[in-house]
């Protein structure tokens, strides 16, 4: 089987077959979640291998790629990192970057981004986006502000502004002597600039090299970015479809259902609402404050909505296993053409009180917790704690080998079944250590609200709905963990 990068990204005489995957949603510490559904999808691939324990993610997944908080997984993974290397890594990480806040954030950034920096530095070092350590594809996504254009960068040595032989190649026109070709841009800035979030964040600048003009003045070129889903990207699906198979991006992969994967994750979502009340009471009060409340609250909710719309297109051109139910009007969509054009499966957790009862089956959760892990910025090892284990047990439930066909697998894998294998056992010792942080007091959750009908309620399909299979009976190792996660969830009593 072929090992070089470009056999990996192109389908050629070396390396046939189809091509596989990973997208990664942006949400700040709620990457942890996704870690814990990752996982899961680590452990039933890795079972279909001869060695399991070598396994890793970019092992199977052609291309990951992932947007702000996704970024920092996207370039561990493909770095060739497993997943609990970065759970790891976010329990440590957030409450260093977000446990000490320098501003309110309307004026001057929340947070001191040489925090993150110096961070992703320890263990990226001076690696760029051409770096040989990488063992995959990986592509990662900003929004340059100073010219309002969303960046897609991927280490695909046939993209167009690689390096200067593929800029001539396809008809770059400027000087070379300004040209900073992809291939050279370091990690760490493209992590910085893929999660530079409005408010938490100051925009990330980099130097793209010097122009010495016809005085002898000698000009610096600059870029300036924000987080990548200001730029449509927080749910990197759709746009990782479209550079896999559209030929200006150079990879020009088939699309079709048994020659293209998408494994798409995301990192908790709910409805965003926003009141009078709220806006009144905005820090700081006054007419500014509220307008700036209300900017706030419309970005959040336009980075929900691209993220929804993604995963409806793709669902509109394939037909996965579970589909999330978009809104109560179209349901889990339907195939728009005769036939699939990818497979395609989108795994995440509906972080509100109705979707962790009717999904997951907890009902022990209150809305005070549930508005501490949707937290962007959440530092609290416990609630960072909650949040992996809750996307374990959401992967254990939903993620399953059949949304991985055996036409996927690769050649070296003829010793794997392909059947889905059994559950990753349950950290007892790390359970009983966040458990025991709690009190014994359960409160139950109010009953569900009825659903507006007129709004993105995105959520896995009921079992009514069309290409739903039926949810199995809970298994006895299903129970115990649904027990815990009630544990897991008791509020404590104040006094």
């Amino acid at each position: 089987m072929a090992t070089s990068l470009e056999d990996r990204l192109f389908t050629n005489a070396d390396a046939p077959g189809p091509k596989r995957i990973l997208a990664l949603d942006g949400g700040g510490a709620r990457g942890v979640l996704t870690c814990g559904i990752l996982e899961r999808v680590e452990h039933i691939l890795a079972a279909r291998t001869p060695d399991p324990d070598a396994f890793r993610l970019s092992d199977y997944f052609d291309l990951i790629g992932g947007t702000s908080t996704g970024s920092i997984l996207a370039v561990g993974l493909a770095l060739g990192w497993r997943v609990r290397e970065l759970r790891d890594l976010y329990l440590e990480l957030c409450p260093q970057i977000f446990g000490d806040p320098i501003a309110k954030g309307l004026n001057k950034a929340k947070f001191d981004h040489a925090v993150l920096e110096r961070i992703l530095t320890e263990r990226l070092c001076e690696r760029t986006l051409g770096s040989r350590d990488l063992k995959t594809g990986l592509a990662l996504f900003a929004k340059r502000i100073d010219t309002g254009s969303p960046w897609s960068l991927s280490n695909n040595p046939k993209a167009r502004y690689w390096s200067p032989e593929t800029a001539l190649a396809n008809g770059y026109a400027s000087s070379l002597e300004t040209f900073f070709p992809n291939r050279d841009y370091r990690l760490v800035d493209l992590v910085r600039a893929s999660a530079a979030a409005p408010t938490f964040f100051d925009e990330v600048t980099i130097e793209l090299g010097a122009e010495k003009l016809s005085d002898g003045t000698v000009l610096t070129q600059k870029a300036t970015f924000m987080d990548g889903a200001l730029g449509g990207f927080n749910n990197p699906a759709l746009q990782l479809f479209l550079m896999a198979t559209s030929r200006p991006y150079g990879f020009s992969w088939q699309a079709s259902e048994d020659r293209l994967l998408i494994c798409s994750v995301g990192t908790g979502l709910w409805r965003p609402v926003i009141n009078d009340k709220v806006l009144r009471e905005a820090p700081g009060g006054g007419h500014i404050a509220r307008e700036a409340m209300q900017a706030v609250e419309a970005l959040r909710g336009m980075v929900v909505d691209t993220a929804n719309h993604a995963t409806a297109v793709l669902q509109s051109l394939s037909r996965p296993a579970v589909p999330w139910i978009i809104n109560s009007e179209v349901q889990g969509g339907e195939l728009l053409l005769p036939q699939p054009v990818l497979t395609f499966q989108r795994y995440d957790v509906r972080l509100d009180v109705r979707g962790l009862r009717q999904d997951l089956g907890i009902d022990t959760v209150v809305e005070d917790d549930i508005a501490r892990m949707r937290r962007l910025d959440q530092a609290d090892p416990h609630y960072l704690e909650r949040l992996y284990w809750l996307g374990r047990y959401a992967g254990d439930r939903s993620v399953h080998g059949a949304h991985f066909p055996a036409g996927f697998d690769l050649p070296a894998w003829q010793v794997g079944t392909g059947e889905t294998p059994a559950e990753p056992d349950i950290d007892v010792e790390a359970e009983a250590k966040v458990l025991a942080d709690f009190a014994d007091a359960r409160v139950s959750a109010p009953p569900p609200a009825p659903a507006n009908s007129g709004a993105f309620e995105t959520r896995p399909a009921t079992a009514s709905a069309p290409r739903e299979p039926a949810l199995a009976p809970p298994s006895r190792r299903d129970r115990l963990r649904l027990e815990t996660l009630s544990e897991l969830f008791v509020r404590r009593r104040p006094g």
